[in-house]
């Protein structure tokens, strides 16, 4: 009885092998139906580098390739112009505010090349616009991708609107802010009374002319030393423009040679820029305020001109030099 139940079994085993090698092959991994980009409308300001995040993948399997596909421009007609090659500046080191003084400097750093507009991360879908989108018509753009696997291949239509505009010709903090300080009252915290004023002259030279006045409209004399820099490592347009600043009674010129500018860190506090102006030139309306006055506003050009910068402080008086 036991000699046959085993050849029952002899004969069963190699029957079930025989089956299952027969059926198809299951596939490896998942790839989704779906993917999202947490931002389905990006706002790309032209002539800034953005780059999107990474699309939400569903629980697709690991490792993924993304390819962009063809483009629709508003009215729904593919279109090449993102992915077209246009002269592109590439750094190929770092900017360094202490050595590249001069655009010889600069140009030694720089490389131009014909680069898509915009590009997709391979291996994570993030996509890119680089600051050559200055280069491009403004418009609502249709961004479709291509995603893959080892479970295969999926295109995902419509995944995200890219929307280039030229709303945004500057970067700056939302109000210039200033600190006093005095050996007896000690230090107050940053407060923000000012205005400002932010003009460009696309046709200028590329220059920023940087004024600033008390509740009169007077402005501190920069030739004077009314004006002057922090003694630390902080930020300032001295720092990173062209050529020495031109001091005069009104104002302070600085020369750049194109946007955005400036192109990094002038010191440890970035794009946020100090200035002093020293007790003996300025007094408070607060009689409980004394001491030297402390200047911090943040300030990027994103196109070329002439800058003007006016900032106004309705609660000091300028006392001359």
């Amino acid at each position: 009885m036991k000699n046959k139940i085993f050849a029952g079994l002899a004969i069963v085993v190699p029957a079930i092998l025989t089956s299952l090698s027969g059926c198809s092959e299951i596939p490896e991994g998942f790839i989704p139906d779906k993917i999202v980009y947490a931002q389905n409308y990006v706002i790309v300001q032209q002539g800034v580098d953005k780059t999107t995040a990474a699309p939400n993948v569903n629980g697709a399997s690991y490792p993924l390739k993304f390819r962009l596909l063809p483009v629709k421009d508003k009215d729904g007609n593919i279109t090449t112009i993102l992915t077209d090659s246009v002269t592109t500046r590439i750094w190929k080191e770092p900017y360094d505010y202490k050595t590249d003084k001069t655009l010889d400097a600069i140009n030694a750093k720089l490389t131009e090349e014909k680069l898509p507009v915009m590009t997709i991360s391979e291996a994570a879908g993030q996509v890119r616009f680089s600051s050559a989108s200055s280069e491009v018509p403004s418009g609502e753009y249709t961004i479709s991708v291509e995603m893959s696997n080892s479970a295969g291949t999926r295109v995902y239509n419509d995944v995200f609107v890219a929307s280039l505009e030229r709303t945004k010709i500057y970067d700056h903090s939302p109000s210039p802010e200033y600190s006093w300080a005095d050996e007896n009252i000690g230090w107050s915290n940053g407060e923000t009374p000012a205005t400002y004023e932010i003009i460009n002259d696309e046709q200028g030279p590329n220059e920023i002319h940087l004024y600033v006045y008390d509740k009169n409209d007077t402005p501190f004399s920069w030739e004077k030393g009314e004006i002057i820099l922090r003694g630390d490592d902080r930020s300032s347009f001295e720092q990173v423009s062209f050529d020495d600043p031109i001091y005069s009674d009104e104002k302070a010129v600085y020369k750049y040679p194109f946007a955005p500018f400036p192109f990094g860190s002038g010191g440890s506090t970035g794009l946020d820029f100090y200035y002093r102006i020293p007790k003996q030139y300025v007094k408070y309306d607060n009689p409980e305020r004394g001491g030297y006055m402390n200047i911090v506003f943040h300030f990027q050009a994103l196109i070329a001109g002439t800058w003007t910068i006016k900032i106004h402080y309705p609660h000091i008086t300028r006392i001359p030099g």
